[in-house]
């Protein structure tokens, strides 16, 4: 039994145990840069309106290198296949996401909340792209 004098060893060991999981995670992640990927991600902004923005940049980011596969098609006609490839796989892991967190008893109150308001800002970043590409606001570098 551990008193308030006493060191808690279990507690102790498990520290050690998390630490020396995250130094080595940190350690493959970055190549022994020294950079700690775990704590910078974990210390980003994960509201959900940050999230979706990071979702939706890090996703059309990718349309450029899409839209070359296609040169002789219409920005707009590429952009709705594009959309609808990325929207489609961002929407499936939200709901994969959703099962595992319900399997878990977890996706309840704000984090139910969360995932949703992140879905619905995600959705509307991709229907703004979309609208942008259909009047012409969405050019593709040559």
């Amino acid at each position: 039994m551990t008193t308030p004098d006493t060191p808690d060893r279990a507690g102790t060991a498990q520290e050690l145990l998390a630490r020396s999981v995250l130094d080595k995670l940190n350690d493959a992640l970055d190549g022994g840069a020294g950079t700690q990927p775990i704590e910078r991600a974990a210390a980003q902004d994960h509201s959900p309106e940050a999230t979706a923005g990071r979702i939706v940049s890090q996703s059309l980011a990718l349309f450029e290198d899409y839209a070359a596969r296609t040169p002789d098609e219409s920005v707009s006609a590429v952009a709705e296949r594009f959309v609808a490839l990325v929207r489609g796989s961002v929407v499936r892991n939200i709901g994969d996401t959703r099962a595992l967190l319900e399997g878990l008893g977890a996706l309840q109150g704000e984090i139910a909340t969360n995932i949703d308001r992140t879905e619905e800002l995600v959705v509307a970043g991709f229907d703004e792209f979309l609208a942008n590409a259909k009047n012409g606001d969405v050019s593709v570098q040559s």
